[in-house]
């Protein structure tokens, strides 16, 4: 079974997101989004910005809601970007958590706005864990197809 290790950097939470989470309708309407370096995601408050990895097989996403940003988001899906996109990780996030065991993975760094949105959408931290897998399967299912990602 497929599976992205995705791990929220501020609680050390690591869970095992399964590929068949994830449906096809939602791959596909987030694939616009992914391959043009991002944008604002139909009228659901999400903002999603692409960013470039340390080389093919890593990058970075943001995501945006309420015109707050909620989180970074780092992620490599090969073994040859893996160890290079922790190093990233922990210095950027200043986090003392080893990297995830396999690849692909994923880790969350919440940003100073993020206990903001409870006020203006609490709901957006229910929804922000799914947008997050759903993005990094995109990304992994893009690459899949050897597209590029956008700069």
């Amino acid at each position: 079974m497929r599976t992205i290790a995705h791990l929220t950097l501020f609680t050390g939470h690591l869970r095992n997101s399964p590929r068949h989470e994830v449906p096809k309708n939602a791959i596909d309407k987030l694939m616009p989004y992914v391959m043009s370096a991002g944008g604002e995601i139909e009228n659901t408050g999400w903002t999603v910005r692409m960013v470039q990895g340390v080389g093919p097989g890593s990058c970075c996403f943001e995501l945006h809601h309420s015109g707050l940003w909620l989180f970074s988001c780092y992620m490599a899906w090969t073994n040859a970007t893996s160890a290079p996109m922790w190093e990233v990780v922990k210095e950027i996030t200043k986090t003392s958590l080893p990297r995830p065991k396999y690849t692909p993975w994923l880790a969350i760094h919440a940003m100073p706005d993020m206990p903001l949105i409870m006020f203006k959408a609490p709901h957006a931290i229910m929804e922000a864990g799914d947008l997050e897998r759903c993005i990094a399967w995109t990304v992994i299912d893009a690459m899949a197809d050897g597209k590029p990602l956008a700069a």
